[in-house]
């Protein structure tokens, strides 16, 4: 149970992660538009 527990974490900061480099790159495509 605890190592499932631990797996669950995981992915969730490993969802995390995407969602900070997906906002990243709209962010730097924005400043290259400018």
């Amino acid at each position: 149970m605890h190592h499932s527990r631990t797996s669950y974490g995981i992915s969730l900061s490993g969802s995390a992660i995407q969602g900070k480099v997906v906002m990243f790159k709209k962010f730097v495509m924005q400043n290259l538009q400018d």
